[in-house]
């Protein structure tokens, strides 16, 4: 009888483990459908020129000030930015840039991975183009941190990147 009693019991628990398998399928085949984003896309590389084409603005300057705020459920981050050097446009020394996401204290965030990084303090070159959702060209492909004289993403000289820089603009300006 004993010898009965367990078999019963270790057929109910590995029909138990199979339910729990067949209910874990089922919960990641729902969160793979659920998951696909009909807006996603693959980020295609741009050439620094096409960057520079698409941009209305292109500044160098340190992140001064970074506000996070939500609106109607989004949450958007505005960044004040002193300007060093405005290779494309006009400022008065300082840009502000708003982008869509961000972090609020004590309360949720939101990043995109395409969506450009931007802390307080580092030093940026920033191409910008007028569009309210996307407003940074080529999304990350468009911000450039500065380490000293070194441009991070590229490691190039910054004085010799922004020659280049102000070379494709005068392209796009004749």
């Amino acid at each position: 009888m004993v010898n009965n009693q367990l078999r019963l019991i270790s057929m109910e628990g590995g029909n138990m483990v199979g339910r729990i398998k067949l209910l874990g399928l089922i919960t990641l085949g729902l969160m793979l459908i659920t998951a696909a984003d009909p807006v996603s896309a693959l980020m295609v590389k741009m050439s620094m020129n096409e960057i520079v084409q698409e941009s209305e603005t292109i500044v160098f300057g340190t992140v001064t000030e970074e506000v996070a705020f939500k609106v109607n459920g989004d949450i958007f981050t505005d960044y004040t930015i002193y300007v060093e050097n405005m290779v494309l446009g006009e400022s008065d020394g300082i840009f502000h840039l708003r982008l869509l996401c961000g972090e609020l204290p004590f309360d949720m965030g939101c990043w995109y991975s395409d969506r450009p990084r931007i802390a307080v303090g580092e030093r940026v070159i920033l191409f910008v183009k007028d569009d309210p959702r996307y407003p940074v060209a080529g999304e990350y492909q468009g911000k450039f941190t500065i380490d000293g004289n070194i441009v991070r993403e590229n490691g190039k000289n910054l004085d010799n990147f922004l020659g280049e820089i102000e070379l494709l603009v005068r392209g796009k300006t004749q």
